[in-house]
């Protein structure tokens, strides 16, 4: 059968996609074709695959295996059934070509790195290909550089497309060498800041490269603008943005992370406009004190913060029932905060249904037709830093540009006419929960307990608990178990994508609005074509009326959460308990209680546990290389052989030695690391490590009230008897001290209660 021959066959191809730059964490991924573009060529039928995600480390040694992950969607209206091949490059050019007869670009330009069988690709969805890559620079490679990452699908031309000028994809920059690369991924700091005022933050750096770093330090910034500069090596800094505050890193293993302390001192940069809002960001290493793979990924932009003296209202959440019937009572819990630097007033809040999550801001009159009023109340006056929370009640009407029954957001707007001036006005509005209101079902699936491994060969059982949570009688529905490569599950129309396998199917009874039910489902566990061997990473979810053939209030609320399943013959050790004191005295020792199961498919041999203290909530294995500053091996921990399913509890004292980098009173975890020396060859490496909340560390008495009981009513004005539990949780005995009583209406105490003055 002869195929469409595409205009372009006799011309190059050049791949030329945005970059879509990822820091240290990659996102979730759809199952969801991206909607059809309007393009010229996307007007004829067919399929049409594009890649519209490539993730990979940010940098890797020359020779080093990495795995890369690209998602291909077919987002035409006709199926792919044959096996367009994906192919990976390496360039030193954003501009990248594909490799074809008479098309070979320079190989100082553009190295092929390795490729794969994408597989059947239906109209409409999406899969993810994983494919293990050398990592092998374009000639001209002196040691260490930046090269851009990018992919392309169909590359032998097996498809006809609808449009063949979207195949190609290009990540961004990846450092090839031997170096470190500082990144700063989160700055934590309050929302408002008073002019002139010192204020704590933290900003946490990672060393994403190859090489440990040494030295170097992290500079916070205030800038009237959406991004930073680094500061010049000679002249006056950029008027756009004002250093607040500095501290060094210290030493940062390849792949370590440190939350780096300091205070910073609020003061607008030169260009500023008073009173207007500023970013809030850092730099790493900005004197580039630290030679690095990339120079280009130093600077970080948090977010807007206030600077002035004022308050700041904001909605800190909105929460409400499942669904309800239209214009019956629908009841809304509130949080409003005071974010700013000072007392405000009081407030009006309105409550309100939303066909979109994006509420216009206060003061937009008249309100737009995609909102409608549940109810209006007032929030009280509130010290900077305290929060009040409301549950109030009105009918639930839609609004007039959607009398449809789909799901709506329940919303709130603080200070709707704008009455009280605050540090920041885009911050007023919050619409995030999803509410069905009509008169239909709404299946969800709340809870699915999977068996955390299983061999090939043996069938499992899989717990499911699914709820109606809509408001009227549903009927007989499937629900389905799947196993499935990628980390979410979505219901799609026509067959399944090759990514998911079916495990097994049961039929759910009708239930009554607010009824539940708990089926089991049995099948066999089968990997889906594609999936990187051996040690699969799966995952198994389920989908309640998997082909959206019954009609309900919410159609995206029927996936279960996903568990990871390790599938094969092997181990699976795991630190199931670790207990440790609330406080510590320095140079003393600590107890500890050490579970240890193994929860694979076959015996595992002999082991040792390791247990760290560490400045961080996470321990790094001895056989990766020298032990960052930021952990202290404490002691070990020697697991005798353990049968599939059985555990062993051992009692262990360890003498606290903290760790190089910790400073005196530093808070540390107590961090306990099964299989330490890496020996076994196990189903699943990413369950390992256990880690305790963390210990205080110092002399003195920690007054903590564990329990607070009292009657269900009360006269007002009347005697109150509560009882009360004080325990001390420090080192040292506490000496007579007292306690204050308080009725409040939310459950979270704020500030000024607790700043009050004894009685």
């Amino acid at each position: 059968m002869s195929r469409r021959t595409p205009p372009w066959r006799h011309s190059c191809l050049f791949i030329t996609g945005a970059l879509a730059l990822t820091g240290c964490t990659g996102g979730s991924t759809q199952e969801d074709a991206p909607a059809l573009q309007q393009q010229g060529g996307a007007l004829v039928p067919g399929p049409d695959l594009r890649i519209t995600e490539l993730l990979a480390p940010d940098n890797a040694t020359p020779g080093q295996p990495v795995t890369v992950t690209a998602k291909v969607c077919n987002t035409g209206d006709q199926a792919v059934y044959s096996s367009p091949l994906l192919e990976v490059y390496l360039s030193t050019t954003p501009a990248q070509q594909v490799p074809g007869p008479g098309t070979q670009p320079p190989p100082t330009q553009q190295l092929t790195q390795g490729q794969t069988d994408v597989g059947p690709v239906y109209a409409g969805q999406c899969v993810t290909r994983s494919l293990n890559i050398s990592v092998s620079p374009p000639s001209g490679f002196t040691g260490n550089g930046t090269y851009y990452l990018g992919a392309s699908v169909d590359t032998q031309k097996a498809v006809a497309e609808s449009d063949e000028s979207n195949n190609g994809f290009v990540k961004g920059l990846m450092g090839v060498g031997i170096r470190p690369d500082l990144v700063v991924t989160k700055v934590d700091a309050p929302a408002n800041l008073a002019p002139g005022q010192p204020f704590s933050a933290t900003a946490t750096v990672c060393n994403t490269g190859t090489d440990s770093s040494t030295g170097g330090s992290v500079e916070l910034y205030l800038s009237s603008v959406n991004g930073l500069t680094l500061p010049p090596q000679s002249g006056p800094p950029p008027t756009t943005q004002f250093m607040a505050g500095g501290a060094p890193v210290g030493s940062l293993s390849a792949g370590q992370c440190r939350a780096v302390s300091f205070t910073g001192y609020a003061q607008p940069p030169p260009a500023s406009t008073p009173g207007a809002p500023l970013y809030l960001g850092a730099i790493a290493d900005p004197q580039r004190n630290v030679t690095e793979l990339r120079e280009d990924n130093n600077t970080f932009i948090q977010g807007l913060v206030g600077v002035g003296n004022g308050p700041d209202l904001v909605v800190r959440s909105v929460t409400g029932p499942a669904s309800v019937r239209q214009g019956d009572p629908l009841a809304a819990t509130v949080t409003v905060c005071n974010t700013g630097t000072q007392s405000s007033n009081t407030a009006d809040v309105m409550v309100v249904l939303s066909t979109v999550p994006s509420l216009a801001a206060p003061g937009t009159m008249p309100r737009p037709m995609t909102e409608f009023p549940v109810t209006n109340f007032s929030a009280p006056p509130l010290n900077a830093g305290q929060c009040a929370t409301r549950t109030v009640q009105g009918p639930a009407n839609r609004p007039p540009s959607n009398p449809s029954e789909q799901p709506l957001y329940l919303g709130a707007i603080v200070d709707l006419p704008k009455s009280v001036v605050e540090l920041r006005e885009d911050n007023n509005t919050r619409a995030d929960t999803l509410v069905g209101v009509g008169s239909r079902p709404d299946l969800t699936v709340v809870a699915l307990d999977v068996p955390t491994s299983a061999s090939p060969s043996g069938p499992i059982t899989v717990s499911a608990k699914v709820c109606n949570v809509g408001t009227m009688r549903s009927t007989d529905v499937p629900l389905e178990v799947y196993v499935t490569n990628e980390p979410s599950l979505s219901v799609v129309a026509g067959p399944p994508p090759m990514s998911r396998m079916p495990m097994g199917m049961v039929t759910v009874p009708a239930l009554e609005s607010q009824e539940c039910v708990t089926r089991l489902v049995n099948g066999y566990p089968n990997v889906p074509p594609g999936t990187p061997m051996p040690n699969p990473v799966l995952y198994v979810g389920a989908i309640v009326d998997p082909m959206a053939s019954y009609q309900e209030l919410r159609e995206d609320n029927n996936v279960s959460p996903l568990s990871r399943l390790g599938l094969g013959y092997g181990p699976d050790l795991v630190v199931r308990t670790l207990t440790a004191p609330s406080s510590l005295k320095p140079g003393t020792s600590l107890w500890t209680d050490v579970k240890v199961c193994n929860e694979g498919t076959q015996p595992a041999p002999f082991s040792t546990v390791g247990l760290f203290l560490s400045t961080t909530p996470s321990a790094t294995s001895p056989v990766q290389g020298p032990p960052p500053p930021s952990q202290m091996q404490v002691g070990t921990v020697e697991v005798s052989s353990l049968s599939p399913g059985a555990c062993a509890l051992y009692p262990k004292t360890v003498y606290a030695v903290p760790p190089p980098e910790a400073s005196p009173t530093q808070p540390l975890y107590l961090v306990a690391l099964a299989d330490m020396n890496q020996q076994q060859l196990e189903l699943r490496e990413d369950n390992n490590t256990r880690v305790t909340s963390a210990i205080s560390v110092g002399n003195g008495p920690d007054l903590v009230v564990t329990n607070v009981t009292g009657p269900a009513s009360a006269i007002p004005g009347g005697p109150l008897t509560l009882n009360v539990k004080v325990c001390n949780e420090g080192t040292d005995p506490a000496g007579p001290s007292q306690v204050m009583g308080v009725v409040a209406v939310e459950e979270t105490l704020s500030t000024p209660y607790l700043a009050a003055p004894s009685p």
